[in-house]
């Protein structure tokens, strides 16, 4: 927007609103945008977007693609997108640095009737938990509106209400959704039979309480995912992994899904007191707390999987065979990262297999595309000839967290 103002006569708009003949001179410019990006701006910029709201016509009439920017900027306030908001538009991103619900409500229920036919909606919003039930049941009332909506993108939690336009709906391709609290359970959701949820959707990312909602969703089987993320808030058990994989991993799914992410919304500590009153007569792990090589089973059966990573919140129990039979039928895998996060308690080294470099060693030969790598390694045994071994992969990162030495092993870019 700033190039379009460096063309006024004058160079500030502070005192006054721009003039007829300064107005004359925008429109010459802005007819032509197709592409908009604001934020952050400067004071002349924001002069210019105050003294639009006396202004009758829209700014940027052929605009196709907003891209709002609020930054740290507290003057770039959301009322002042409307001025931007084209029936031409058909991408909408709109990231917002606090919650100001009165305005967010005048925004979510005035967006669908200004620019109708948009295909692509992302709104970000920096302290989503901030936002009120009112404003998430205005926004989740106006998705239902757009009748071509292929892309959504909603760090704003949603309620029954959209979700079940959004699981029902046939043109949605790429969906990243915050799913409300009080949806914990498919009973408030009417599917008909007949109908599979997310049924043409490629790339799927869900914010959920609860794993087994998910698992629900899934069992259709039907669904040609190519990227699925989950962002969970609570500690899924063993049981709960093992049914949610094996749902995941459907026979149609085999050749579609390339992509796999599991991650927890915050990064917290893992529950170490069961772990800690748990038996330890014998080295055998203990299946409730740990994740094993029975858990990720199902997914040997995606053969063209590229990326896996899994954080649930446990330790993996998973030794040099363990490994190599879960990644044997993974040639194309290029990113693996199980357990990502560092543990700051005390390790139940006990309770737990640990992969070694011997393992690492087959897993960097029967994956040659393997470039990102993090699981928990036993290095106090080094192999002599590692350095050959791995000198001519493609792996440039390797970490190992919650790794039973006291020795610092450092990975360069090999």
């Amino acid at each position: 927007m700033s190039c379009i103002l460096r063309t006024l006569p004058r160079p500030s708009l502070e005192q006054t609103p721009p003039s007829a003949a300064e107005w004359d001179i925008i429109h010459r410019y802005s007819h032509r945008i197709r592409e908009l990006s604001i934020g952050p701006i400067g004071q002349f910029s924001l002069s210019f977007l105050r003294s639009t709201s006396s202004h009758p016509s829209l700014l940027v009439p052929n605009l196709r693609v907003l891209k709002w920017r609020s930054g740290i900027n507290p003057f770039l306030s959301i009322k002042f997108i409307q001025r931007f908001l084209s029936p031409s538009l058909i991408s909408l991103d709109v990231a917002l640095s606090d919650a100001d619900d009165e305005r967010m409500q005048s925004f979510f229920a005035s967006y669908p009737s200004l620019c109708p036919d948009l295909k692509s909606i992302v709104i970000n919003v920096a302290r989503p938990k901030q936002v009120s039930t009112t404003t998430i049941g205005t926004l989740s009332r106006a998705i239902p509106r757009y009748k071509h909506l292929e892309s959504l993108d909603l760090s704003v939690p949603i309620n029954d209400v959209a979700l079940t336009h959004i699981i029902l709906s046939p043109t949605f391709i790429r969906l990243a959704l915050a799913l409300h609290p009080d949806i914990s359970s498919l009973h408030q959701i009417c599917i008909p039979s007949d109908i599979t949820p997310f049924r043409n959707v490629e790339k799927l990312s869900l914010e959920v309480w609860d794993l087994d909602f998910v698992t629900t969703l899934l069992r259709t089987q039907d669904q040609m995912f190519r990227s699925f993320v989950l962002r969970h808030r609570s500690t899924p058990t063993t049981d709960a992994a093992f049914t949610f994989f094996s749902a995941l991993a459907s026979r149609q799914r085999t050749r579609s899904l390339r992509s796999i992410r599991l991650t927890p919304v915050m990064p917290d500590r893992v529950d170490v007191d069961g772990l800690r009153s748990a038996p330890r007569e014998s080295d055998e792990p203990v299946t409730h707390y740990h994740l094993t090589y029975d858990t990720l089973r199902p997914l040997t059966s995606l053969s063209h999987l590229r990326e896996l990573v899994i954080d649930l919140g446990r330790w993996f129990s998973i030794d040099d065979d363990d490994l190599l039979s879960l990644t044997r039928n993974w040639a194309s895998l290029q990113v693996l990262h199980l357990n990502r996060r560092q543990y700051v308690e005390e390790h139940p080294w006990r309770l737990v297999k640990y992969l070694t470099f011997k393992g690492l060693s087959a897993l960097l030969e029967c994956c040659p595309d393997l470039r990102d790598f993090c699981l928990p390694l036993d290095a106090r045994e080094v192999l002599v000839n590692m350095g050959k071994t791995i000198g001519n992969i493609a792996v440039t990162y390797i970490h190992s967290p919650n790794t039973p030495t006291v020795i610092l092993v450092c990975w360069k870019k090999f």
